[in-house]
């Protein structure tokens, strides 16, 4: 009896450190984020038909390119400039505290209206400034997100926030009312930023 409690007793103490130990020396603790329309798009957009055979790379505009910089971007459409949406501004703020050294990501906050509310002290924030139409474009047919602009440039709704890679890429859809899509977001961009 006393045989057996020592070999259970060994067993116990034994087989968990042999298992971390395994673990440690032979697995991997990697976590990949995906990567949209890997195999291709074809969809039907506001400015026609986008059929891609193979991955799909977001060009941006010629004039919202030019003001940006090639860095992991999370692309906001006017969320942080309009004042209405005050809730959604906070959640995305605890995204900007947790990344606010970080030097390889950017937001992109893209407006059509002329009077915004800047928010300062963040360096990663890039205010940009077009027409509602280049604006509406440039998310449904570069991003395939869909945003509502009245004419004179004013978010009728909510819109997604986008996050493209440095090698442009789309790399996730994110609703900024939604602390979990929010908590999903500062993990992977996290996970984006240690590949």
């Amino acid at each position: 009896m006393k045989l057996f409690k020592s070999i259970a007793l060994a067993l116990l103490l034994f087989l968990p450190a042999g298992v971390y130990l395994f673990l440690q020396g032979f697995g991997e603790n990697k976590f990949e984020i995906p990567v949209y329309y890997q195999t291709g798009l074809d969809t039907l957009t506001t400015c026609g038909r986008i059929m891609v055979p193979q991955q799909y790379y977001v060009e941006p505009n010629v004039a919202i390119d030019s003001l940006i910089k090639r860095k992991t971007t999370l692309y906001d459409f006017g969320l942080l400039s309009d004042a209405r949406f005050r809730s959604e501004r906070n959640n995305l703020m605890s995204f900007l505290m947790k990344y606010m050294g970080e030097d390889r990501i950017q937001l992109v906050s893209l407006y059509a209206q002329d009077s915004i509310q800047r928010i300062e002290g963040y360096p990663m924030i890039q205010y940009i400034r077009a027409e509602a139409s280049v604006i509406t474009a440039f998310s449904s047919c570069q991003l395939i997100s869909h945003i509502t602009l009245s004419t004179e440039g004013i978010l009728q709704q909510i819109p997604q926030l986008v996050l493209v890679d440095e090698q442009d890429r789309i790399r996730g859809y994110f609703n900024p009312s939604d602390l979990e899509d929010i908590d999903r977001l500062n993990t992977e961009v996290y996970i984006l930023l240690n590949e």
